[in-house]
């Protein structure tokens, strides 16, 4: 959601209330009062507060429903990863039969001789 800022906001109430009371200051003066309404500046400044204050609770609800929703998807891949791990231990982490779960098994790290024979890697000298 997009911010709405403290400085502009405050800046506009500040100008809003400034003019509101010169229109009444000045009431006298028919140039003014019979052109500007000192109301119509007051209406303007309340249905702005008014919408800041509706749009500052719908962000907290937004915000409350987005940590509920990242919850639950940590939540989900929490318990998926856990499954993932029991599946690759009853199959094999190698075995094809994974992907009827939608894991990509993984490959192996025995190399075939031309024969076809597998042999297992060599071992690292220490």
């Amino acid at each position: 959601m997009a911010e709405i800022a403290n400085k502009e906001y405050n800046e506009l109430m500040t100008r809003l209330s400034l003019m509101a009371g010169g229109i009444q200051q000045h009431a006298g003066n028919p140039k003014i009062s019979n052109t500007l309404s000192e109301q119509s500046y007051l209406e303007a400044k309340a249905k702005v507060e008014q919408m800041r204050k509706e749009y500052l609770e719908a962000e907290k609800i937004t915000r409350q429903k987005y940590d509920a929703f990242n919850l639950s998807l940590q939540q989900a891949d929490y318990m998926l990863s856990g499954d993932v791990r029991i599946i690759k231990g009853v199959f094999g982490r190698t075995s094809e039969e994974l992907r009827s779960f939608g894991i990509t098994p993984e490959k192996s790290t025995r190399t075939r001789k031309p024969n076809g024979e597998e042999t297992s890697p060599e071992p690292t000298k220490m």
